[in-house]
Protein backbone atom coordinates (compact mmCIF):
# COMPACT_ATOMS: atom_id res chain seq x y z
CA UNK A 1 0.00 0.00 0.00
CA UNK A 2 2.71 2.45 1.12
CA UNK A 3 4.55 1.65 -2.12
CA UNK A 4 1.67 1.94 -4.65
CA UNK A 5 0.98 5.80 -3.01
CA UNK A 6 4.48 6.39 -3.37
CA UNK A 7 4.49 5.61 -6.98
CA UNK A 8 1.07 7.72 -7.19
CA UNK A 9 3.14 10.60 -5.71
CA UNK A 10 5.75 10.05 -8.55
CA UNK A 11 3.40 10.06 -11.20
CA UNK A 12 1.58 13.17 -10.10
CA UNK A 13 4.72 15.37 -9.39
CA UNK A 14 6.45 14.36 -12.69
CA UNK A 15 2.98 15.02 -14.71
CA UNK A 16 3.01 18.45 -13.10
CA UNK A 17 7.03 18.78 -14.43
CA UNK A 18 6.29 17.36 -17.72
CA UNK A 19 3.23 20.63 -18.05
CA UNK A 20 5.41 22.78 -16.89
CA UNK A 21 8.17 21.94 -19.77
CA UNK A 22 5.41 21.19 -22.29
CA UNK A 23 5.31 25.15 -23.48
CA UNK A 24 9.05 25.01 -23.85
CA UNK A 25 9.12 22.06 -25.94
CA UNK A 26 6.03 22.54 -28.17
CA UNK A 27 7.89 24.39 -30.26
CA UNK A 28 10.89 22.35 -30.44
CA UNK A 29 8.71 18.88 -31.37
CA UNK A 30 7.98 21.02 -34.67
CA UNK A 31 10.66 22.31 -35.44
CA UNK A 32 12.23 18.85 -34.95
CA UNK A 33 9.56 17.35 -37.15
CA UNK A 34 10.53 20.17 -39.92
CA UNK A 35 14.16 19.09 -39.64
CA UNK A 36 13.25 15.46 -39.89
CA UNK A 37 11.39 16.21 -43.33
CA UNK A 38 14.10 18.50 -44.46
CA UNK A 39 16.79 15.65 -44.05
CA UNK A 40 14.21 12.70 -45.80
CA UNK A 41 13.80 14.99 -48.25
CA UNK A 42 17.24 15.74 -49.14
CA UNK A 43 17.98 11.48 -48.38
CA UNK A 44 20.26 12.74 -45.53
CA UNK A 45 19.12 9.48 -43.34
CA UNK A 46 21.84 9.51 -40.83
CA UNK A 47 20.66 13.17 -39.69
CA UNK A 48 16.90 11.77 -40.14
CA UNK A 49 17.46 9.00 -37.93
CA UNK A 50 19.21 11.50 -35.08
CA UNK A 51 16.28 13.68 -35.23
CA UNK A 52 13.49 10.94 -35.20
CA UNK A 53 15.34 9.96 -31.50
CA UNK A 54 15.49 13.00 -30.10
CA UNK A 55 11.56 13.91 -31.36
CA UNK A 56 10.87 10.31 -29.91
CA UNK A 57 12.63 11.14 -26.65
CA UNK A 58 10.73 14.76 -26.58
CA UNK A 59 7.07 13.06 -27.40
CA UNK A 60 8.01 10.37 -24.55
CA UNK A 61 8.89 13.17 -22.37
CA UNK A 62 5.60 14.28 -22.09
CA UNK A 63 3.88 10.95 -22.12
CA UNK A 64 2.71 11.13 -25.64
CA UNK A 65 4.14 7.63 -26.40
CA UNK A 66 2.11 6.93 -30.07
CA UNK A 67 3.76 9.64 -31.36
CA UNK A 68 7.04 8.36 -29.67
CA UNK A 69 6.28 5.22 -31.09
CA UNK A 70 5.71 6.67 -34.56
CA UNK A 71 9.16 8.61 -33.90
CA UNK A 72 11.18 5.67 -33.23
CA UNK A 73 9.80 3.55 -36.31
CA UNK A 74 10.55 6.65 -38.74
CA UNK A 75 14.53 6.18 -37.04
CA UNK A 76 14.45 2.37 -37.74
CA UNK A 77 13.44 3.27 -41.20
CA UNK A 78 15.66 5.60 -41.67
CA UNK A 79 18.66 3.70 -40.17
CA UNK A 80 17.95 1.19 -42.47
CA UNK A 81 18.51 2.99 -45.32
CA UNK A 82 21.87 2.95 -44.60
CA UNK A 83 22.67 0.03 -42.68
CA UNK A 84 24.32 1.83 -39.86
CA UNK A 85 24.20 -0.63 -36.92
CA UNK A 86 24.36 1.56 -34.10
CA UNK A 87 21.57 3.80 -35.12
CA UNK A 88 19.73 0.65 -35.31
CA UNK A 89 20.50 -0.44 -32.01
CA UNK A 90 19.80 2.86 -30.32
CA UNK A 91 16.31 2.96 -32.50
CA UNK A 92 15.11 -0.32 -31.38
CA UNK A 93 15.39 0.24 -27.56
CA UNK A 94 13.97 3.25 -27.59
CA UNK A 95 10.96 2.10 -29.28
CA UNK A 96 11.25 -1.57 -26.68
CA UNK A 97 11.05 1.26 -24.05
CA UNK A 98 8.04 3.31 -25.01
CA UNK A 99 6.29 0.27 -25.40
CA UNK A 100 6.67 -0.82 -22.19
CA UNK A 101 5.84 2.85 -20.97
CA UNK A 102 2.68 2.99 -23.16
CA UNK A 103 -1.10 3.00 -21.40
CA UNK A 104 -1.31 -1.00 -22.90
CA UNK A 105 1.92 -2.33 -21.64
CA UNK A 106 2.75 -3.99 -24.99
CA UNK A 107 4.66 -6.20 -23.55
CA UNK A 108 5.36 -9.27 -26.84
CA UNK A 109 6.30 -5.84 -28.71
CA UNK A 110 8.37 -4.59 -25.80
CA UNK A 111 10.47 -7.70 -25.83
CA UNK A 112 11.19 -8.41 -29.48
CA UNK A 113 12.10 -4.88 -30.18
CA UNK A 114 14.62 -4.93 -27.34
CA UNK A 115 15.97 -8.20 -28.22
CA UNK A 116 15.86 -6.62 -31.81
CA UNK A 117 18.20 -3.88 -30.22
CA UNK A 118 20.10 -6.39 -28.06
CA UNK A 119 21.27 -8.37 -31.39
CA UNK A 120 22.06 -4.72 -33.00
CA UNK A 121 24.48 -4.10 -30.12
CA UNK A 122 26.34 -7.38 -30.03
CA UNK A 123 26.96 -6.76 -33.65
CA UNK A 124 29.19 -3.43 -32.47
CA UNK A 125 31.76 -4.97 -30.72
CA UNK A 126 32.83 -1.91 -28.90
CA UNK A 127 31.89 -0.43 -25.54
CA UNK A 128 29.01 1.02 -26.50
CA UNK A 129 27.84 -1.85 -27.82
CA UNK A 130 28.66 -3.84 -24.14
CA UNK A 131 27.39 -1.45 -22.20
CA UNK A 132 23.51 -0.94 -24.46
CA UNK A 133 23.59 -5.22 -24.68
CA UNK A 134 23.68 -5.27 -20.36
CA UNK A 135 21.30 -2.24 -20.81
CA UNK A 136 18.83 -4.04 -23.17
CA UNK A 137 18.91 -7.66 -21.17
CA UNK A 138 17.89 -5.50 -18.09
CA UNK A 139 14.75 -3.63 -19.43
CA UNK A 140 14.09 -7.34 -21.00
CA UNK A 141 14.06 -8.26 -17.46
CA UNK A 142 11.74 -5.60 -15.99
CA UNK A 143 9.46 -6.25 -18.44
CA UNK A 144 8.96 -9.50 -18.07
CA UNK A 145 8.92 -8.62 -14.22
CA UNK A 146 5.80 -6.20 -14.59
CA UNK A 147 4.14 -9.12 -16.71
CA UNK A 148 4.40 -11.47 -13.76
CA UNK A 149 7.09 -13.72 -15.83
CA UNK A 150 9.61 -13.96 -12.95
CA UNK A 151 10.98 -16.90 -14.19
CA UNK A 152 12.13 -15.22 -17.91
CA UNK A 153 12.32 -12.01 -15.73
CA UNK A 154 15.03 -14.15 -13.72
CA UNK A 155 17.23 -15.35 -16.92
CA UNK A 156 17.60 -11.63 -18.33
CA UNK A 157 18.55 -10.23 -15.11
CA UNK A 158 21.07 -12.53 -14.24
CA UNK A 159 22.11 -11.81 -18.41
CA UNK A 160 22.36 -8.20 -17.45
CA UNK A 161 24.32 -8.80 -14.45
CA UNK A 162 27.06 -11.32 -15.68
CA UNK A 163 27.62 -8.79 -18.78
CA UNK A 164 27.38 -5.51 -16.42
CA UNK A 165 29.83 -6.94 -14.34
CA UNK A 166 32.29 -7.97 -17.30
CA UNK A 167 32.09 -3.84 -18.13
CA UNK A 168 31.91 -2.25 -15.08
CA UNK A 169 28.71 -1.08 -15.70
CA UNK A 170 27.81 -0.24 -12.03
CA UNK A 171 24.31 1.18 -12.68
CA UNK A 172 23.01 -1.88 -14.53
CA UNK A 173 24.66 -4.41 -11.79
CA UNK A 174 22.92 -2.46 -8.81
CA UNK A 175 19.85 -2.19 -10.29
CA UNK A 176 19.52 -5.93 -11.52
CA UNK A 177 20.96 -7.30 -7.92
CA UNK A 178 18.14 -5.31 -6.37
CA UNK A 179 15.17 -6.82 -8.67
CA UNK A 180 17.08 -10.49 -8.67
CA UNK A 181 16.73 -9.83 -4.77
CA UNK A 182 13.11 -9.24 -5.16
CA UNK A 183 12.77 -12.03 -7.68
CA UNK A 184 14.31 -14.48 -4.94
CA UNK A 185 12.38 -14.03 -2.26
CA UNK A 186 9.23 -14.24 -4.81
CA UNK A 187 9.89 -17.50 -6.45
CA UNK A 188 11.21 -19.04 -2.76
CA UNK A 189 8.27 -21.90 -1.58
CA UNK A 190 6.61 -20.86 1.70
CA UNK A 191 7.91 -22.43 5.14
CA UNK A 192 5.82 -24.87 7.00
CA UNK A 193 5.22 -22.49 10.14
CA UNK A 194 4.17 -18.76 9.09
CA UNK A 195 5.51 -18.02 12.93
CA UNK A 196 8.67 -19.50 12.51
CA UNK A 197 11.90 -17.54 13.09
CA UNK A 198 12.62 -18.10 9.40
CA UNK A 199 9.45 -16.24 8.35
CA UNK A 200 9.87 -13.19 10.94
CA UNK A 201 13.22 -12.73 9.66
CA UNK A 202 11.80 -13.07 6.22
CA UNK A 203 9.24 -10.56 7.27
CA UNK A 204 11.76 -8.19 8.67
CA UNK A 205 13.88 -8.01 5.75
CA UNK A 206 10.76 -7.29 3.36
CA UNK A 207 10.00 -4.73 5.49
CA UNK A 208 13.41 -3.07 5.74
CA UNK A 209 13.68 -3.32 2.38
CA UNK A 210 10.36 -1.38 1.56
CA UNK A 211 11.13 1.36 4.12
CA UNK A 212 14.38 1.52 2.27
CA UNK A 213 12.62 2.04 -1.11
CA UNK A 214 9.93 4.33 0.58
CA UNK A 215 13.48 6.96 1.71
CA UNK A 216 14.38 6.22 -1.76
CA UNK A 217 10.78 7.76 -3.14
CA UNK A 218 10.92 10.85 -0.61
CA UNK A 219 14.60 11.28 -2.12
CA UNK A 220 13.31 11.20 -5.36
CA UNK A 221 10.10 13.16 -4.64
CA UNK A 222 12.64 16.00 -3.38
CA UNK A 223 14.80 15.76 -5.97
CA UNK A 224 11.85 16.17 -8.63
CA UNK A 225 10.67 19.03 -6.49
CA UNK A 226 13.82 20.77 -6.22
CA UNK A 227 13.82 20.10 -10.88
CA UNK A 228 10.13 21.77 -10.85
CA UNK A 229 11.75 24.52 -8.78
CA UNK A 230 14.83 24.77 -11.16
CA UNK A 231 12.41 24.19 -14.40
CA UNK A 232 10.21 27.21 -12.84
CA UNK A 233 12.92 29.96 -12.43
CA UNK A 234 14.32 29.10 -15.87
CA UNK A 235 11.10 29.80 -17.63
CA UNK A 236 10.91 33.13 -15.23
CA UNK A 237 13.98 34.07 -16.33
CA UNK A 238 13.26 33.15 -20.00
CA UNK A 239 10.09 35.26 -20.03
CA UNK A 240 12.78 37.88 -18.50
CA UNK A 241 14.76 37.60 -21.21
CA UNK A 242 12.00 37.47 -23.88
CA UNK A 243 10.42 41.22 -22.10
CA UNK A 244 14.10 42.56 -22.04
CA UNK A 245 14.43 41.73 -26.08
CA UNK A 246 11.40 43.38 -26.51
CA UNK A 247 12.06 46.40 -25.01
CA UNK A 248 15.38 46.40 -26.65
CA UNK A 249 13.29 45.43 -29.82
CA UNK A 250 11.12 48.46 -29.79
CA UNK A 251 13.86 51.32 -28.47
CA UNK A 252 15.83 49.87 -31.98
CA UNK A 253 12.64 50.08 -34.00
CA UNK A 254 11.87 53.62 -32.97
CA UNK A 255 15.92 54.70 -33.63
CA UNK A 256 15.13 52.74 -37.07
CA UNK A 257 12.35 55.43 -37.39
CA UNK A 258 14.14 58.37 -36.76
CA UNK A 259 17.51 57.02 -39.33
CA UNK A 260 14.59 56.66 -42.03
CA UNK A 261 13.39 60.37 -41.29
CA UNK A 262 16.74 61.41 -41.99
CA UNK A 263 17.38 59.45 -44.66
CA UNK A 264 14.38 60.50 -46.47
CA UNK A 265 15.62 64.02 -46.21
CA UNK A 266 19.04 63.24 -47.23
CA UNK A 267 17.27 61.25 -50.50
CA UNK A 268 15.16 64.36 -50.99
CA UNK A 269 18.76 66.55 -51.36
CA UNK A 270 20.58 63.36 -53.76
CA UNK A 271 17.58 63.66 -55.99
CA UNK A 272 18.04 67.18 -56.42
CA UNK A 273 21.86 67.01 -56.90
CA UNK A 274 21.50 63.84 -58.95
CA UNK A 275 19.57 65.84 -61.24
CA UNK A 276 21.64 68.31 -61.79
CA UNK A 277 24.19 66.45 -62.34
CA UNK A 278 22.16 64.04 -64.93
CA UNK A 279 21.95 67.36 -67.15
CA UNK A 280 26.06 67.60 -67.02
CA UNK A 281 26.24 64.48 -67.81
CA UNK A 282 23.41 64.19 -70.64
CA UNK A 283 25.61 67.72 -72.10
CA UNK A 284 29.09 65.96 -71.56
CA UNK A 285 27.85 62.29 -72.94
CA UNK A 286 26.76 63.98 -76.73
CA UNK A 287 30.57 65.12 -76.80
CA UNK A 288 31.69 61.93 -75.95
CA UNK A 289 29.67 60.02 -77.64
CA UNK A 290 30.92 61.71 -81.06
CA UNK A 291 34.47 61.41 -80.20
CA UNK A 292 33.98 58.14 -79.37
CA UNK A 293 32.36 57.26 -82.67
CA UNK A 294 35.32 58.70 -84.25
CA UNK A 295 37.47 56.86 -82.55
CA UNK A 296 35.60 53.92 -82.88
CA UNK A 297 35.85 53.70 -86.68
CA UNK A 298 39.73 54.50 -86.38
CA UNK A 299 39.91 51.45 -83.84
CA UNK A 300 37.43 49.44 -86.55
CA UNK A 301 40.35 50.58 -89.37
CA UNK A 302 43.13 49.78 -87.55
CA UNK A 303 41.84 46.39 -86.46
CA UNK A 304 40.92 45.11 -89.59
CA UNK A 305 44.27 46.43 -90.82
CA UNK A 306 45.93 44.54 -88.50
CA UNK A 307 43.64 41.43 -88.82
CA UNK A 308 44.66 41.53 -92.69
CA UNK A 309 48.74 41.75 -91.81
CA UNK A 310 48.64 38.68 -89.36
CA UNK A 311 45.81 36.79 -92.18
CA UNK A 312 48.64 37.06 -94.75
CA UNK A 313 51.59 36.07 -92.61
CA UNK A 314 49.60 33.40 -91.39
CA UNK A 315 49.15 32.16 -94.93
CA UNK A 316 52.66 32.83 -95.99
CA UNK A 317 53.93 30.75 -93.33
CA UNK A 318 51.27 28.12 -94.11
CA UNK A 319 52.28 28.42 -97.95
CA UNK A 320 56.21 28.25 -96.67
CA UNK A 321 55.58 25.03 -94.65
CA UNK A 322 53.03 23.42 -97.43
CA UNK A 323 56.06 23.95 -100.03
CA UNK A 324 58.67 22.57 -97.77
CA UNK A 325 56.32 19.49 -96.98
CA UNK A 326 55.69 19.22 -100.66
CA UNK A 327 59.80 19.36 -101.11
CA UNK A 328 60.23 16.47 -98.38
CA UNK A 329 57.33 14.58 -100.00
CA UNK A 330 58.68 14.87 -103.55
CA UNK A 331 62.48 13.71 -101.88
CA UNK A 332 60.58 10.70 -100.68
CA UNK A 333 59.06 9.93 -103.52
CA UNK A 334 62.04 10.52 -105.48
CA UNK A 335 63.72 8.16 -103.02
CA UNK A 336 61.05 5.32 -103.78
CA UNK A 337 61.25 5.89 -107.37
CA UNK A 338 64.74 4.91 -107.53
CA UNK A 339 64.05 1.97 -104.99
CA UNK A 340 61.70 0.71 -107.56
CA UNK A 341 63.97 0.97 -110.28
CA UNK A 342 66.87 -0.35 -109.01
CA UNK A 343 64.31 -3.42 -107.67
CA UNK A 344 63.20 -3.78 -111.07
CA UNK A 345 66.33 -3.60 -112.74
CA UNK A 346 67.55 -6.15 -110.61
CA UNK A 347 64.84 -8.32 -112.00
CA UNK A 348 64.67 -7.35 -115.65
CA UNK A 349 67.01 -5.90 -118.47
CA UNK A 350 67.51 -2.54 -118.72
CA UNK A 351 65.63 -2.23 -122.19
CA UNK A 352 62.91 -4.49 -120.85
CA UNK A 353 62.19 -2.43 -117.52
CA UNK A 354 62.28 0.70 -119.60
CA UNK A 355 59.90 -0.60 -122.08
CA UNK A 356 57.64 -1.88 -119.47
CA UNK A 357 57.42 1.70 -117.98
CA UNK A 358 56.70 3.35 -120.90
CA UNK A 359 54.32 0.74 -122.25
CA UNK A 360 52.83 -1.19 -119.39
CA UNK A 361 53.89 -4.56 -121.31
CA UNK A 362 57.39 -5.78 -122.94
CA UNK A 363 56.85 -6.92 -126.14
CA UNK A 364 58.46 -10.45 -126.87
CA UNK A 365 61.18 -10.58 -129.41
CA UNK A 366 63.27 -12.99 -131.42
CA UNK A 367 66.79 -13.50 -131.35
CA UNK A 368 68.64 -15.46 -134.34
CA UNK A 369 71.84 -15.97 -132.38
CA UNK A 370 71.89 -16.29 -128.83
CA UNK A 371 74.18 -18.39 -126.57
CA UNK A 372 72.71 -19.96 -123.69
CA UNK A 373 74.56 -21.51 -120.86
CA UNK A 374 73.57 -24.37 -118.49
CA UNK A 375 75.23 -25.50 -114.93
CA UNK A 376 74.41 -27.54 -112.06
CA UNK A 377 76.13 -29.47 -109.85
CA UNK A 378 76.80 -33.09 -109.28
CA UNK A 379 75.86 -34.78 -106.36
CA UNK A 380 73.60 -32.09 -105.26
CA UNK A 381 70.75 -34.32 -103.53
CA UNK A 382 73.41 -36.25 -101.71
CA UNK A 383 74.64 -32.85 -100.59
CA UNK A 384 71.78 -31.73 -99.46
CA UNK A 385 71.28 -35.17 -97.56
CA UNK A 386 74.10 -34.76 -95.33
CA UNK A 387 73.77 -30.88 -94.91
CA UNK A 388 70.94 -28.59 -92.67
CA UNK A 389 68.60 -26.65 -95.13
CA UNK A 390 71.08 -23.78 -93.65
CA UNK A 391 73.86 -24.72 -94.91
CA UNK A 392 72.73 -25.83 -98.80
CA UNK A 393 71.45 -22.57 -98.83
CA UNK A 394 74.41 -20.94 -97.56
CA UNK A 395 76.30 -23.22 -100.10
CA UNK A 396 74.14 -21.75 -103.09
CA UNK A 397 74.16 -18.65 -102.11
CA UNK A 398 77.73 -18.12 -102.17
CA UNK A 399 77.98 -20.39 -105.54
CA UNK A 400 74.99 -18.24 -107.61
CA UNK A 401 76.44 -15.07 -106.19
CA UNK A 402 79.79 -15.57 -107.85
CA UNK A 403 78.07 -16.64 -110.80
CA UNK A 404 75.60 -13.36 -111.29
CA UNK A 405 79.84 -11.54 -110.95
CA UNK A 406 80.68 -13.82 -114.15
CA UNK A 407 77.87 -13.03 -116.03
CA UNK A 408 78.07 -9.01 -115.43
CA UNK A 409 81.66 -9.29 -116.39
CA UNK A 410 81.41 -11.21 -119.34
CA UNK A 411 77.97 -9.11 -120.55
CA UNK A 412 75.79 -12.59 -120.10
CA UNK A 413 72.14 -12.22 -118.74
CA UNK A 414 70.91 -13.61 -116.42
CA UNK A 415 67.41 -15.71 -116.76
CA UNK A 416 66.53 -17.74 -113.62
CA UNK A 417 67.76 -20.75 -111.18
CA UNK A 418 65.85 -23.97 -110.64
CA UNK A 419 66.93 -25.64 -107.83
CA UNK A 420 70.89 -26.18 -108.37
CA UNK A 421 70.58 -25.81 -111.56
CA UNK A 422 71.75 -21.76 -113.14
CA UNK A 423 70.89 -20.62 -116.46
CA UNK A 424 72.46 -17.54 -118.23
CA UNK A 425 72.80 -16.29 -121.87
CA UNK A 426 74.28 -13.73 -124.27
CA UNK A 427 73.04 -12.15 -127.20
CA UNK A 428 69.90 -10.67 -125.15
CA UNK A 429 68.74 -8.32 -124.79
CA UNK A 430 71.02 -6.61 -127.33
CA UNK A 431 72.15 -9.04 -130.15
CA UNK A 432 75.57 -9.21 -131.12
CA UNK A 433 78.22 -11.26 -132.29
CA UNK A 434 80.41 -12.19 -129.79
CA UNK A 435 77.50 -13.67 -127.16
CA UNK A 436 79.48 -17.78 -127.83
CA UNK A 437 82.68 -16.64 -126.63
CA UNK A 438 81.07 -14.46 -123.94
CA UNK A 439 79.38 -17.89 -122.52
CA UNK A 440 82.46 -19.64 -122.86
CA UNK A 441 84.72 -17.57 -121.10
CA UNK A 442 81.92 -16.99 -118.44
CA UNK A 443 82.05 -20.91 -118.51
CA UNK A 444 85.73 -21.29 -117.63
CA UNK A 445 85.12 -18.47 -114.86
CA UNK A 446 82.43 -20.48 -112.99
CA UNK A 447 84.73 -23.73 -113.41
CA UNK A 448 87.50 -21.78 -111.62
CA UNK A 449 85.66 -20.45 -108.83
CA UNK A 450 84.73 -23.94 -108.61
CA UNK A 451 87.92 -25.63 -108.61
CA UNK A 452 89.45 -23.17 -106.28
CA UNK A 453 86.62 -23.57 -103.62
CA UNK A 454 86.81 -26.48 -103.57
CA UNK A 455 90.44 -26.98 -102.94
CA UNK A 456 90.06 -24.86 -99.84
CA UNK A 457 87.51 -27.67 -98.83
CA UNK A 458 89.36 -30.07 -99.59
CA UNK A 459 92.42 -28.91 -97.45
CA UNK A 460 89.90 -28.55 -94.49
CA UNK A 461 88.49 -32.20 -95.21
CA UNK A 462 85.01 -30.70 -95.92
CA UNK A 463 82.55 -32.05 -98.48
CA UNK A 464 82.31 -30.21 -101.83
CA UNK A 465 80.51 -30.26 -105.18
CA UNK A 466 81.69 -30.47 -108.38
CA UNK A 467 80.01 -27.82 -111.27
CA UNK A 468 78.53 -29.48 -114.81
CA UNK A 469 78.15 -26.96 -117.39
CA UNK A 470 76.59 -26.76 -120.96
CA UNK A 471 76.32 -24.32 -123.65
CA UNK A 472 74.65 -24.15 -126.84
CA UNK A 473 74.19 -21.35 -129.84
CA UNK A 474 71.18 -20.34 -131.59
CA UNK A 475 67.52 -18.82 -132.14
CA UNK A 476 65.23 -18.06 -129.20
CA UNK A 477 62.04 -16.02 -128.76
CA UNK A 478 62.52 -14.04 -125.13
CA UNK A 479 60.27 -12.20 -123.37
CA UNK A 480 57.85 -11.19 -119.49
CA UNK A 481 55.13 -13.71 -119.06
CA UNK A 482 52.72 -12.98 -115.77
CA UNK A 483 51.28 -10.12 -114.01
CA UNK A 484 52.58 -10.51 -110.92
CA UNK A 485 56.75 -11.56 -110.14
CA UNK A 486 57.67 -10.38 -113.64
CA UNK A 487 60.29 -12.50 -115.00
CA UNK A 488 62.17 -11.99 -118.12
CA UNK A 489 62.71 -15.74 -120.12
CA UNK A 490 63.70 -17.04 -123.27
CA UNK A 491 61.69 -20.16 -125.34
CA UNK A 492 63.08 -22.32 -128.20
CA UNK A 493 64.57 -25.66 -129.36
CA UNK A 494 68.44 -23.77 -127.96
CA UNK A 495 67.18 -23.87 -124.77
CA UNK A 496 66.55 -27.82 -124.38
CA UNK A 497 69.23 -28.33 -126.67
CA UNK A 498 71.85 -26.15 -123.90
CA UNK A 499 70.12 -28.19 -121.12
CA UNK A 500 70.96 -31.25 -122.91
CA UNK A 501 74.78 -30.38 -123.02
CA UNK A 502 74.74 -29.82 -119.56
CA UNK A 503 72.64 -32.97 -118.32
CA UNK A 504 76.20 -35.10 -120.35
CA UNK A 505 78.50 -33.29 -119.42
CA UNK A 506 81.40 -34.17 -117.25
CA UNK A 507 81.66 -32.75 -113.49
CA UNK A 508 84.11 -29.45 -114.11
CA UNK A 509 83.80 -29.90 -117.59
CA UNK A 510 82.56 -27.80 -120.25
CA UNK A 511 80.52 -29.37 -122.71
CA UNK A 512 79.68 -27.14 -126.09
CA UNK A 513 77.30 -27.91 -129.21
CA UNK A 514 78.71 -27.98 -133.04
CA UNK A 515 76.84 -24.82 -133.50
CA UNK A 516 78.82 -23.13 -130.61
CA UNK A 517 82.30 -24.57 -131.99
CA UNK A 518 82.13 -23.21 -134.92
CA UNK A 519 81.51 -19.73 -133.53
CA UNK A 520 84.69 -20.36 -130.87
CA UNK A 521 87.11 -22.79 -132.19
CA UNK A 522 89.68 -19.75 -133.77
CA UNK A 523 89.62 -18.58 -130.30
CA UNK A 524 89.40 -22.22 -127.86
CA UNK A 525 91.14 -25.16 -127.52
CA UNK A 526 88.81 -27.78 -127.56
CA UNK A 527 88.39 -31.41 -127.63
CA UNK A 528 85.79 -33.43 -129.93
CA UNK A 529 83.78 -36.30 -127.77
CA UNK A 530 81.97 -37.57 -131.02
CA UNK A 531 78.48 -38.50 -131.62
CA UNK A 532 76.65 -39.05 -128.17
CA UNK A 533 72.80 -39.20 -127.49
CA UNK A 534 71.15 -36.16 -126.47
CA UNK A 535 67.70 -37.49 -124.96
CA UNK A 536 64.96 -36.11 -126.71
CA UNK A 537 66.85 -34.84 -129.34
CA UNK A 538 68.88 -37.89 -131.21
CA UNK A 539 72.76 -38.18 -131.52
CA UNK A 540 74.64 -34.91 -131.47
CA UNK A 541 78.25 -33.72 -131.96
CA UNK A 542 79.77 -32.77 -128.81
CA UNK A 543 83.21 -30.78 -127.54
CA UNK A 544 85.03 -30.15 -124.59
CA UNK A 545 86.40 -26.84 -124.21
CA UNK A 546 90.02 -27.31 -122.56
CA UNK A 547 91.80 -23.59 -122.70
CA UNK A 548 91.80 -20.51 -124.41
CA UNK A 549 94.25 -20.07 -127.61
CA UNK A 550 97.00 -17.98 -127.03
Amino acid sequence: MQRSLLGKWIVVLWGCFCCCATYGQQSSTAELEKKYKTAISKKNFKQAAEIALELGNRYESQRQFAQAIDAFTNAIAAARKIDNTALLARSYEELGSAYALSSRREVVRTINNLQQAFEYYQLLNNTEGERGAARVRFKQGLAYYDAGKFREAQVRLQEALELASEIGYNDIQAQSRTYLNRLQSSLEPPTASRTSPATVSAVATEAAAVTEEARKLEAEIADLQNRLRDSIRLQEAEKQKLRMSLLIKEREQARIQQDLARTEASLQQAKEILRLKEETIAAQQKTTQAILAAAAALSLLLIAALFFMIRIRQANRKLKAQKLQIEAQAKELQAEKAKSEALLLNILPREIAEELKEKKQATPRYYKMVTVLFCDFKGFTEYTERHSAAEVVKELNECFSAFDDICTRYNLEKIKTIGDAYMCAGGIPQPNTTNAADAVLAGLAMQEFMQKRNYQKRLKGEPYLELRVGIHTGPVLAGVVGKKKFAYDIWGNTVNIAARMESTCEPGKINISEATYMHIKDRFYCRYRGEIEAKGIGKMDMYFVEEVVG
